[in-house]
């Protein structure tokens, strides 16, 4: 197993190369959104939306160029809680053969519909799967461009519906994306792992996302809360549920 990072900003993309160097894959020139502002973007802003608009391109191009390899895109934002976390989504893989990418449900406890576009794993291409799985995300990008939408996750659920329909139309009842179930208990929402699971819930959590919580700030606190952030820095104060809006 390796790992890359990959800054969608200029100014990320500086910072990281003087840490990891080895370990950084800047996206194209023409990729990048350096939106004029100098404070951590907030999601569902024109500001977020500026930053995140080239995901689909920088996973398309990792899968087209490393057909040999498994791919599992991860936000920034997240603990990885467990070794467990590859192994798991290989069984799932195994569990569904025919599945291209897998997806979490990125849903509060009652809402549904939403993809999580911060978590997702690609299994490594075969003859058959890769018209699919890269026009699937050139239907992503695309929908992205047209800034219908203030998040490339909103962008990637209505990619999603558009294949799921065409399939439909076709009398093709299964779908190369497969979606886990909401409130999978080994990739929860941040929403489910920190206010409703217990802690003996929690020990079988491969990945805990630090969403639903809004601002840079907010999520440092509560990664800190949890033992899950070790860097050294200035202690923020948790917003209150009004101030994240949530």
């Amino acid at each position: 197993t390796n790992y890359v990072i990959v800054p969608l900003d200029r100014l990320t993309l500086s910072r990281v190369t003087q840490l990891w160097p080895n370990h950084v894959v800047s996206v194209p020139d023409a990729a990048h959104n350096d939106a004029p502002f100098q404070r951590p973007a907030k999601f569902n802003t024109k500001e977020f939306r500026l930053i995140t608009s080239s995901r689909a391109i920088v996973l398309k191009a990792f899968l087209s160029s490393t057909a040999n390899l498994n791919i599992l895109y991860c936000d920034v934002d997240t603990y990885w809680q467990s070794d467990r976390t590859i192994p798991r989504f290989q069984r799932i893989q195994q569990q569904h053969p025919a599945s291209e990418m897998i997806a979490i449900v990125d849903a509060k406890t009652v809402r549904d519909g939403l993809i999580c576009s911060g978590i997702l794993y690609l299994p490594k291409l075969t003859t058959s799967s890769s018209p699919r799985i890269l026009d699937f995300l050139s239907i992503w990008d695309a929908w992205i461009l047209t800034n219908q939408f203030l998040s490339d996750q909103a962008a990637l659920y209505k990619a999603y519906a558009q294949i799921v329909k065409a399939q439909q139309q076709e009398g093709n009842s299964s779908s190369f994306i497969h979606v886990l179930a909401k409130n999978n208990p080994h990739f929860p929402t941040g929403k489910v792992y920190f206010e409703v699971m217990t802690q003996e819930q929690r020990s079988d959590v491969c990945i805990v996302h630090n969403n639903w919580i809004r601002g840079a700030a907010a999520k440092r606190t509560r990664f800190r809360e949890h033992g899950m952030w070790i860097l050294p820095g200035r202690v923020y104060k948790l917003p209150n549920r009004a101030e994240c809006g949530i």
